[in-house]
C-alpha cells in the first residue's frame, strides 16, 4: 500500500499559517488606523501645547536674558541716566525710559507704558531726598534744633508734596520753601543753596527715573512670579 505524499500532510499547517499572517496583517492595520484617529483628534491640543511650551520657552529666554546684577542694570539704563542729568526733566526722558525698559531690561509693554508715565509725575524719590536733606542742611545753618517729630514731619511733607510735583526743571526750590516754612526755618536760607541747585537738579532727576525703571522691573518681576504660580 502506497505512502500518502508529504505535501498532503503540510497542506493544512499552511492554511493555518496564512490565516494567522492574514489575522496579524488585520491587526496591525487596525492599530495604525486607530493610532492616526487618535492623533487627528489630538491635534489640536497638541498645537495648544506646542504653542504654551514655545511661549514658555520665549518668555524664559527673555528673562535669562535681563540684567541679573546692578552693575548690569546700570550699564544698560547709562543712556536714560545721561539724559536726564542733563535735561533736568522726567517727562522729558519718558519715550527713552519706556523703550530702555522695553528693549534692554526686558519689561513687558503693557506694564512699562503703565508704570513710568505713572512715576514720572509720583514716584519723585530724588526730590523727595533732596528736600529732607536741604531742610537738615538749613536747620543746622540756623542753629534750630529739629525734634524727632519735626523730623517726622519733614520727611513726610516732603514726601507728599514731590508725589504732586511737576516735572519740571527748578520745581524743587518752591517746595522746598513750603517745606522750610512749615518746620520753622527762613526760607531765605535758600539762597545758600541756589548757587548749585541746577547741579542738585540734574543729580535728582537722574535718581527719580532710576526709581522708575526698578519700579519696572519689580512690578513684572512680581506679576510674573504670581502668573507662575497661578498657571
Amino acid at each position: 500500500m502506497l505512502a500518502p505524499p508529504a505535501c498532503a500532510d503540510r497542506a493544512p499547517s499552511a492554511i493555518s499559517d496564512s490565516s494567522t499572517l492574514i489575522q496579524t496583517a488585520t491587526m496591525i492595520h487596525d492599530a495604525l488606523t486607530t493610532s492616526t484617529t487618535i492623533k487627528g483628534t489630538d491635534a489640536p491640543r497638541a498645537n495648544a501645547a506646542a504653542e504654551a511650551s514655545a511661549a514658555c520657552n520665549g518668555r524664559a529666554a527673555m528673562v535669562s536674558d535681563r540684567p541679573s546684577s546692578s552693575r548690569d542694570f546700570l550699564r544698560n539704563s547709562r543712556d536714560v541716566l545721561l539724559l536726564a542729568f542733563s535735561t533736568s526733566s522726567s517727562a522729558a526722558v519718558m519715550p527713552l525710559s519706556i523703550r530702555t525698559a522695553e528693549t534692554k531690561l526686558h519689561v513687558r509693554s503693557s506694564i512699562s507704558q503703565f508704570v513710568i508715565p505713572l512715576g514720572a509725575t509720583i514716584n519723585m524719590n530724588g526730590t523727595a531726598l533732596y528736600q529732607a536733606v536741604a531742610t537738615v542742611f538749613l536747620a543746622q545753618v540756623y542753629g534750630i534744633d529739629l525734634s524727632l517729630a519735626s523730623m517726622a514731619l519733614v520727611v513726610a511733607m516732603a514726601v507728599g508734596a514731590s508725589i504732586g510735583s511737576p516735572a519740571t526743571p527748578g520745581v524743587g526750590i518752591v517746595i522746598l520753601a513750603m517745606v522750610l516754612d512749615i518746620v520753622g526755618i527762613p526760607a531765605s536760607g535758600i539762597a545758600l543753596i541756589m548757587g548749585v541747585d541746577r547741579i542738585l537738579d540734574m543729580c535728582r532727576t537722574s535718581i527719580n527715573v532710576t526709581g522708575d525703571l526698578v519700579a519696572c522691573r519689580l512690578m513684572d518681576g512680581g506679576l510674573g512670579r504670581t502668573a507662575a504660580r497661578g498657571g
